[in-house]
């Protein structure tokens, strides 16, 4: 009875200097893991086989933790640095539960997000290109910094509205003669190129009004021989005056010939004659001054 109480002790301490050896090495396995792990070396697992029975249960059960942790994280990277190159239609599909399913959802919603800001901008894009300059992005899907994303296109499409009211304002004006009207928002670089063009064309057209008003009045005041200067016009403008111009030319030219025949008639030469060649009411003014002199 006694010899086999003491084979019995010494069988149990045998066995729990076992346990307690596996259980040593367990430990510092599972630290070395554990640093490999802080460290970002996930590919770190414990050699179960070094093991028997309920310690290579242990060891399966940690690797099978930090295996599944492996997924998780290869899956948020690879949906992550899809995020990053612009794909936003990539999603993250393995199932996933508690906070590992929640690292997904946040990853996927994400790409969601970023999805429908692209659609949006896509749909904002498209009522442009129809010449609707009054489309804005809608903003009520979105929150933080996406309304930030949001409000610069919205912005850029409030001043392009707003260049384009201008232009608009400044060419109805000119179409309807209105050359006193300005645009007078500031603007910068290739918008302010257009409101100086559509001002600058109403300034010239002022001037040639102008220029217009002077020459009529000196005409009332009898100087037949008044002309529109060109002076600070060209292109079509100089066509315009040339126009003018060469109208009064002929004028001056007949009023000339009728004051040279009555001063002739008046003074007896009836051998003087307009011979400059007219045509319509001016040839017919000609043509009395013949008839004139034969009476």
């Amino acid at each position: 009875m006694a010899k086999d109480l003491e084979k019995e002790l010494k069988k149990l301490k045998k066995e729990n200097k076992a346990f307690k050896k596996q259980l040593i090495v367990l430990a510092e396995d599972t630290r070395l893991m554990g640093d490999a792990i802080s460290s970002g070396d996930l590919n770190s697992i414990l050699d179960a086989t070094k093991y028997s029975d309920e310690f290579s249960d242990i060891c399966k059960n940690i690797n099978g933790f930090n295996v599944t942790t492996k997924h998780v994280f290869a899956d948020t990277i690879s949906g992550l640095e899809a995020l990053q190159n612009g794909q936003f239609d990539a999603r993250i599909t393995t199932q996933y539960q508690g906070d590992f399913d929640r690292v997904k959802q946040v990853t996927n919603s994400t790409a969601e997000r970023l999805e429908l800001l692209l659609k949006s901008y896509e749909d904002g894009y498209l009522e442009v290109q129809k010449g609707n300059v009054k489309a804005r992005i809608d903003t009520a899907n979105f929150e933080g910094d996406y309304l930030k994303l949001i409000a610069v296109v919205n912005n850029t499409l409030e001043t392009v509205d707003k260049a384009f009211i201008d232009t608009i304002f400044g060419l109805e004006s000119l179409l309807n003669g209105k050359f006193d009207a300005r645009i007078t928002t500031e603007y910068h670089g290739d918008f302010d190129v257009v409101k100086q063009a559509a001002n600058g064309t109403a300034i010239k057209l002022s001037n040639l009004l102008e220029s217009y008003n002077i020459q009529y009045k000196e005409i009332q005041a009898g100087n037949l021989e008044a002309r529109i200067s060109t002076d600070g016009f060209e292109a079509g403008y100089v066509e315009l005056i040339n126009v003018i111009n060469s109208t009064l030319d002929i004028t001056s030219s007949v009023f000339n010939d009728v004051k040279m025949a009555f001063n002739a008639l008046e003074n007896g030469k009836l051998d003087v004659r307009i011979t400059n060649t007219y045509a319509g009411d001016f040839d017919n003014i000609k043509i009395q001054q013949i008839i004139q002199h034969k009476n």
